[in-house]
């Protein structure tokens, strides 16, 4: 039996886990929206200082998908399970390449479908012949890949581009994105950004990763508040591990509006998100190049206990719907159905 990347094998304790919390929420079909593969060679030298730097590239840079399969059929048993998959979008990562390994994937397993990793510098030109001769289904801009900002002045618009809006407006596609600055989503200037790309681009997905990557109070109220009330901006539920986070969602934007994914295969981590003050520390086991040894001591009583952050996730999303007595239709809506009708309403030719 092959071993799965990051963590080797589900641990007893994590099996039972899922068997008896997880297993009987989820619905016999899934979809995850935020699923990452791709080969080593499709990187150039990763060094050691940027895998300190960033949480990311430190966990994981490449996978091929036949592994991603494998982790799909060992963390969730009995399920059939349909992704989204993108290539790791770090700035080192050779888009062309990646992006024609996602294309081949899709042409070779019916269960996947591809998001095409975009630059600031990528034309219309470009972007449409990649999306009609790969069969793509949305568009994956990425903050890393913006050139010449530090992460604190990179806005929206340098990641979402006026060529990405027009294409992602003709075609209907997604916009999968992930909001830069620290202050993440519940920044003004991102708030602002995102309404403004709401208005003018009605027809226009916008789906932001990680709940907009909040997960420590009060930025989840700012964020979360602050966009709730678009109807074409959704919440994707990737390593949040806060059932605040999810619980705001649900009552402000509705069930409709949150999207399961994973961010496979760095949720594969065991761990989970804590916060110091507005601060976020991921929890990890591990002690990754990028584990501060003061942000260690503040959970290091709890290693143990620590689970795949894909499971925390699915465990705070349980708790939240839980208090709120969400119904099984929405549950449905949320691991499934909320993401089939995005992809079904592009309007992207089929590659002959």
């Amino acid at each position: 039996m092959r071993s799965l990347p990051i963590i080797g094998a589900l641990e007893k304790k994590e099996q039972e886990i899922y068997d008896v919390q997880i297993n009987p929420l989820l619905p016999s079909k899934i979809m995850d929206f935020h699923a990452h593969a791709g080969l080593r060679e499709n990187f150039r030298v990763v060094s050691e200082q940027r895998k300190m730097e960033n949480i990311g590239v430190g966990i994981a840079h490449y996978l091929p998908i036949e592994d991603l399969l494998l982790i799909y059929e060992k963390i969730f048993k009995g399920k059939f399970v349909e992704s989204v998959v993108c290539p790791f979008p770090f700035k080192e990562c050779k888009a062309a390449e990646a992006n024609e390994y996602v294309s081949k994937t899709t042409r070779e397993y019916k269960n996947v479908e591809g998001f095409l990793l975009v630059d600031p510098e990528s034309t219309e030109e470009e972007m449409r012949s990649s999306l009609l001769e790969g069969g793509f289904k949305g568009l994956k801009p990425y903050p890393d890949r913006v050139v010449g900002k530090a992460w604190n002045d990179i806005n929206v618009y340098d990641c979402i581009t006026p060529a990405m809006l027009k294409i992602a407006d003709e075609y209907k596609l997604p916009i999968f994105l992930h909001v830069p600055q620290d202050a993440r989503l519940a920044s003004p200037e991102t708030i602002r950004e995102i309404r403004e790309i709401s208005t003018k681009f009605p027809d226009v997905t916008v789906v932001l990763a990680h709940i907009g990557r909040l997960h420590c109070p009060p930025l989840i109220e700012t964020g979360i508040s602050g966009v709730a009330d678009l109807q074409n901006i959704f919440f994707e539920t990737s390593l949040a591990t806060n059932p605040d986070a999810f619980k705001l969602v649900l009552e402000t934007a509705g069930p409709e509006r949150l999207i399961f994914g994973t961010d496979l295969p760095a949720s594969l981590v065991r761990g989970k998100i804590i916060c110091a003050g507005e601060k976020r520390i991921w929890a990890v086991r591990e002690k990754y190049p990028w584990v501060k040894d003061e942000d260690r001591k503040l959970y290091e009583k709890e290693l143990g206990n620590l689970i795949p952050m894909v499971y925390e996730s699915v465990l705070a999303f349980k708790k939240a719907i839980i208090e709120l007595n969400i119904s099984k239709n929405d549950v449905d809506k949320v691991f499934y159905r909320n993401a089939r009708n995005i992809l079904d309403s592009t309007e992207v030719p089929a590659p002959d």
